[in-house]
């Protein structure tokens, strides 16, 4: 109570007029907003503190818009020069990009025709080690088999057999030619066959068993078919065979009997 009554005392004391404002705008403190005083209350002390008041909330409304205004316009300008650099870098590269790619074009140093010989001598290079690679391969695994092949076969017959066989097929064409003219370019099976005079002596050496590895995707495709068309055929058979091994006979009654 004594606490309640110095507060009372105090500010009837120091501010009067404030506590007589207050208390006769009931509507301004519903609203929590401070009423202007009556022309006839302009010189009082609450009147002086309300005009303090109001000026120093305008003066901190005026230094809060001019520190807003300066921020804004510092970002704006840091926007603008962030803008601006951007802008200036990314046309200082495509100045520099075009600048290589147009001395590339006309053959100055690296570039675009720098590159593009580039990949084909590697090109090139690669098909002629892969053309090299499958040389060596096709030499070994074919030429060099046949060749020592038909050495065998020659180093098996004489030169004498050699003269003989060719002395014969002379001869042959000299009597089929002393009967009626004959022409080696067109010739006539029934009259001469110089193929036939000829095949017996002919030097023939086996090449079924070689690979030869420039046919190898033909030869492969080859291979697969067989080994699907064997495994059909052998499956074919053993379903055949598995059904022949029991055989069905029908009774009277038409029930199955297995024998």
């Amino acid at each position: 109570m004594a606490t309640m009554q110095s507060k009372h005392e105090r500010l009837k004391t120091y501010q009067p007029a404030v506590l007589k404002d207050i208390c006769a705008s009931p509507a301004s403190t519903s609203n929590k907003q401070h009423a202007k005083p009556a022309p006839a209350d302009l010189g009082s002390p609450g009147t002086a503190a309300w005009s303090t008041w109001e000026a120093r909330k305008a003066a901190t409304r005026s230094v809060l818009e001019a520190q807003a205004r300066a921020t804004e316009a510092a970002f704006k300008a840091a926007m603008q020069r962030k803008q601006a650099e951007t802008a200036a870098a990314r046309e200082a590269s495509f100045q520099q990009q075009y600048s290589e790619v147009l001395d590339g074009l006309m053959g100055c140093g690296s570039g675009i025709m720098q590159d593009i010989s580039e990949v084909l001598q590697y090109s090139e290079a690669t098909q002629r080690a892969h053309k090299a690679e499958l040389y060596q391969q096709w030499s070994s695994q074919v030429f060099e088999p046949i060749q020592a092949r038909i050495h065998d076969a020659m180093s098996r017959t004489s030169v004498k057999q050699l003269e003989a066989t060719l002395q014969a097929a002379s001869d042959a064409y000299i009597a089929a030619g002393s009967k009626r003219p004959c022409f080696l370019d067109h010739a006539d099976a029934e009259q001469y066959d110089p193929m036939h005079q000829l095949a017996a002596a002919s030097i023939r050496v086996p090449t079924g068993d070689l690979v030869d590895p420039l046919k190898r995707d033909l030869l492969k495709t080859q291979t697969e078919k067989a080994l699907l068309s064997n495994a059909a055929a052998a499956a074919a058979a053993a379903a055949a065979e598995a059904g022949g091994g029991t055989s069905r006979s029908y009774g009277s009654g038409g029930s199955p009997r297995m024998g």
